[in-house]
């Protein structure tokens, strides 16, 4: 049995909002989003939630879950299926470069070359999970040129 595929617009609506919810997250302060987990956690009445101190390096997983999913949803949404995959990665690469720089006034945070490193094997992840589940994708056949 095989899956329906999304429609189309389901990933459009995605690729528009997954940017933008990356922004809005890496521009916050990491006390407020610490306290909006605590409290969501105690809303939903989890017993547990795992913090960043039980985890080293959770946020190196946290931004390459974001970048994964941006670049699967991007390609998918077929914004750019003129463009060849190079030039999406290049396009993706450069604002995971300016989300980093971006974080470097913010309290609380700052630019990692780490987390630039995390980002950027999240695009790739999630160009080769494309590339697995969506072979004949556009951005990926040969060019003419």
């Amino acid at each position: 049995m095989r899956l329906k595929p999304l429609p189309l617009g389901f990933y459009k609506v995605l690729a528009i909002l997954s940017p933008l919810a990356i922004l809005i997250l890496l521009a916050t302060p990491g006390d407020i989003i610490s306290a909006a987990i605590r409290w969501l956690s105690d809303l939903l009445s989890l017993k547990q939630v795992v913090s960043s101190s039980q985890f080293s390096n959770s946020d190196k997983v946290v931004h390459a879950l974001l970048f994964f999913f941006c670049s699967y949803f991007v390609i998918r949404a077929q914004f750019f299926d003129r463009l060849h995959w190079r030039w999406i990665f290049a396009l993706l690469v450069f604002y995971a470069g300016f989300t980093e720089l971006l974080q470097f006034p913010i309290a609380t945070r700052g630019a990692s070359w780490g987390d630039f490193v995390a980002d950027t094997l999240g695009i790739v992840l999630g160009m080769l999970w494309t590339l697995a589940i969506r072979p004949n994708q556009v951005v990926f056949k040969a060019s003419s040129a």
